[in-house]
């Protein structure tokens, strides 16, 4: 099974969520080794990162975690990874991830909020349980979207034409540059073209808030 890696994106400390779109199936995966979160160690050895090809063996048993991430959750046998290539990525290619036009779209209608504030829409969630995708992409206008801080925490504001949201970001490597220098830091790698393909997912639910999981933006590219 190969998986363009479309995102890296943080959990607790030292695991991450590692997702890749299966072009041969149309759809994404979420690769889980063994069952198991990537870490530290993982990441480092295969220099994973968005953008690059991987190959994997599906370890042929279901894991036991729920809808909506059961949609693309696939154990695989950590043993038989390896890295396919290291390709120049096109995002908008015809065997590019799949993306849709809104939020909305992405999680097939069932985007939900708790708050709004001077028009945008905060505390976006899923309910768990719900049949859906838990990963999607959206295509959009570079000016419909501006990364903020907000409680010390770096968040996106995108407007899809239909609402406009406010998202935490999840990503690992704009986490890592705001971090080390800020928003200003973080909003002068995204890319400078007039479309961008915006990764979304689904975080899972927590004991903290078991009736929601959050949508989080995984990553920005052109």
């Amino acid at each position: 099974m190969r998986l363009l890696i479309t995102e890296v994106t943080d959990m607790s400390a030292g695991n991450f969520c590692v997702a890749g779109w299966d072009a041969q199936q149309g759809t994404m995966i979420r690769p889980l080794p063994n069952g198991g979160n990537w870490t530290t160690a993982l990441l480092a050895r295969y220099d994973l990162q968005p953008g690059i090809e991987m190959d994997f063996v599906p370890a042929g048993r279901r894991h036991n975690g729920t809808f909506p991430h059961s949609t693309e959750d696939t154990v695989v046998d950590m043993h038989q990874i390896s890295v396919a290539g290291r390709p120049v990525v096109d995002w908008f290619g015809p065997n590019s991830p799949a993306r849709a036009a809104t939020v909305q779209e992405a999680f097939e209608g069932n985007v939900k909020n708790s708050s709004e504030f001077r028009g945008r829409l905060q505390s976006i969630i899923v309910p768990p349980g719900t049949n859906c995708r838990s990963l999607w992409g959206i295509e959009i206008s570079q000016r419909n979207i501006e990364l903020i801080t907000e409680f010390d925490k770096l968040k996106a504001v995108i407007d899809d034409g239909e609402e406009q949201y406010v998202l935490s970001v999840s990503g690992h490597a704009l986490k890592e540059v705001y971090q080390a220098g800020g928003v200003n830091a973080a909003t002068a790698t995204l890319p400078d073209v007039d479309r961008l393909h915006v990764r979304l997912g689904l975080a899972r639910a927590f004991p903290a808030k078991p009736n929601e999981c959050f949508l989080m933006v995984n990553g920005i590219y052109g």
